[in-house]
């Protein structure tokens, strides 16, 4: 027989039923999951800025870069940084591509997830032009026409590259990124190199100079069309008379260049 202090003096009241029913709705400690990495562009969760879709998760990482003091990091988006970091960051992106997590304290980190995106794009942004128009281009403008003819949703996130390409070579006096050098470590995540059996290694790196060189076009191009905007935007002869930068507040790209190129 139980103690007298471990008897129930009364019968229990009624409980909750379980049951086997489907649950309806979400359970409180279960996340919405949606892979930001990996999947293509069409697919990606966007904002629309200036009349083009930018992937969240990009616009998430440059806040993060900025805050950090990235673009003046020597080596950013050379220097390699702690994969398990990088891992934890890319799963927590997954999970809300609008926050920058825990992981992303190291501007280096999130240099290497904006790379990343590019690289496991299941199409790359450079594969509408063929090979034989990025070795045979002479100049960046005719760089800048090869790029439209991948469309406007590919031309909208190459532009929001560019235009962050574009700052990080503004501090290379700190970071020690040139046009040459920042396009170097860009080109590979852009297209994919010709392999196989019948491609020598020479010849893959060969192609992949010219992807750099290309880039290299794209990004003086750019910044020739951005300088000449602010010029003329600070008030010189055709100007509106306003102080402006052509790139908005939050890491953008204005509608005035993408039409100016």
């Amino acid at each position: 027989a139980l103690p007298p202090m471990l008897r129930v003096p009364t019968r229990a009241g009624r409980g909750m039923r379980l049951h086997d029913a489907a649950v309806v709705g979400q359970p409180f400690n279960v996340h919405r999951w949606r892979p930001a990495f990996g999947i293509p562009l069409e697919h990606v969760e966007s904002t629309n800025i200036n009349g083009f879709e930018i992937p969240r998760v990009l616009l998430t990482c440059r806040r993060a870069l900025v805050a950090l003091g990235g673009l003046q990091e020597e080596g950013i988006f050379r220097v390699s940084p702690d994969s398990r970091l990088c891992e934890e960051a890319v799963e927590s992106l997954s999970t809300d591509p609008n926050v920058a997590n825990d992981g992303m304290k190291d501007p280096h980190v999130v240099a290497y997830l904006i790379k990343l995106w590019f690289r496991q794009l299941p199409v790359r942004l450079l594969s509408a032009v063929s090979e034989e128009s990025i070795v045979n281009c002479s100049s960046g403008a005719e760089a800048m026409q090869l790029l439209h003819q991948c469309g406007d949703l590919r031309k909208g996130v190459f532009m929001w590259l560019l235009d962050l390409m574009s700052e990080v070579v503004e501090h290379q006096s700190s970071n020690r990124m040139s046009a040459e050098a920042i396009a170097i470590v860009m080109a590979p995540n852009l297209c994919t190199l010709p392999h196989g059996s019948n491609v020598d290694q020479v010849r893959e790196l060969e192609f992949g100079k010219r992807v750099a060189k290309f880039v290299v076009a794209l990004l003086h191009h750019y910044d020739t069309v951005k300088t000449r905007l602010r010029l003329t935007s600070n008030g010189s002869p055709g100007g509106d008379g306003i102080s402006h930068s052509p790139v908005t507040k939050d890491g953008s790209i204005n509608g005035r260049i993408s039409a100016a190129v």
